[in-house]
């Protein structure tokens, strides 16, 4: 079955498509747990994942990952970053607090370039086991915070998703060194930027 844009026999003067931005909310999803001790096997998964601990006092945490097993101390404020593609699983040892945000790789690239000018490798995130970021973190507690809020809960959490991305995207998104713009500047593109200098 094809598409009505698919069969028109010309291209459209304006379209929404272009127009309108990409939403922060729909690139992202934040789930908090307080989960009792467990475990969940390693698997792979098509997003990174972004694991942001609340809990005061400093835990045990197992993490499998990538056939390496890691058994450390897990401090507040403290985030994990797996990136997609990235074999992992875990074993927690008490009543976790934590917030993990979950990214789609291609909207989060998409969002980088759009948004913010950014070219992200395919790498897109720094794999570091652990850091600590109480900025990152806080940010995150200011979209779980929007969620639970009476009134404009979506407006809000559109806000805060916006700003978590563009810290973490700034802060560890990897960079392309080089890019070839033939590639994706089309005639399309170019004639949007002709037209754009003639008219102003």
């Amino acid at each position: 079955m094809s598409k009505y844009q698919d069969i028109y026999p010309c291209d459209p003067l304006i379209q929404s498509v272009e127009s309108v931005r990409q939403t922060a909310a729909d690139l992202l999803t934040l789930e908090y747990f307080e989960a009792e001790p467990a475990s969940m096997p390693t698997d792979r998964y098509e997003q990174h994942h972004i694991i942001l601990n609340l809990r005061e006092e400093p835990h045990r945490l197992e993490n499998w990952r990538d056939g390496e097993h890691r058994d450390f101390i897990y401090y507040k404020d403290e985030i994990i970053v797996t990136p997609a593609g990235v074999e992992s699983g875990w074993k927690w040892h008490v009543k976790t607090k934590c917030i993990i945000i979950t990214l789609d790789p291609n909207k989060f690239a998409k969002f980088a370039q759009t948004e913010l000018g950014i070219l992200l490798s395919s790498e897109q995130l720094k794999d570091l086991p652990q850091f600590l970021d109480q900025d990152i973190t806080q940010s995150g507690i200011q979209l779980k915070e929007s969620l639970q809020c009476a009134l404009g809960s979506q407006v809000m959490f559109e806000c805060y998703a916006r700003i978590f991305l563009t810290k973490l995207i700034l802060k560890y998104g990897l960079q392309k060194d080089e890019y070839d713009f033939s590639k994706s500047f089309t005639a399309k593109d170019y004639k949007r930027v002709l037209d754009y200098i003639a008219v102003n």
